[in-house]
């Protein structure tokens, strides 16, 4: 084998491999609402002790998750969420850099957003909200 031969295979290789590429994530949907204090799981304390910061009025005491799913984000295929009430979210990975991955979040008609994600911590979308004043929450994690 030649070594421009080598070369060539060498590349074509990286690509196929960086074709396959993709993020695991952990997606939770998570109720939140200004109407009593309810933690369920603990785990939402991070949550609940970031949107503590925020400005809200009413601020926002009660979080619940709703459901919580491990997905591979690959190529622009979405991954999709069923929503409490009806409708979706989908996810899709729509830029993979070193130690980076930019997200799509889409709820039709209400939300389109690109979140990017890190190696560590958490990202919060809100998505929905009913007329009870109950929001709920997209809360995406490297997994």
């Amino acid at each position: 084998m030649t070594p421009r031969l080598a070369s060539l295979l060498a590349v074509l290789v990286a690509c196929a491999a960086g074709a396959d590429e993709g993020v695991r994530v952990r997606a939770e949907l998570v109720a939140v609402s200004s109407h009593g204090e309810e933690l369920d799981p603990p785990q939402l304390a991070v949550m609940r002790d970031e949107f503590r910061k925020l400005p809200a009025r009413p601020p926002l005491t009660s979080f619940r998750r709703l459901s919580e799913r491990r997905v591979v984000l690959q190529g622009s295929a979405p991954q999709a969420l069923p929503l409490p009430g009806g409708g979706e979210v989908r996810l899709s990975l729509a830029q993979l850099r070193e130690d980076k991955a930019l997200v799509s979040v889409e709820v039709p008609g209400l939300v389109k957003s690109m979140l990017e994600l890190g190696k560590r911590g958490a990202l919060y979308q809100q998505l929905t909200r009913n007329d009870r004043g109950q929001f709920v929450f997209l809360v995406l994690h490297p997994d």
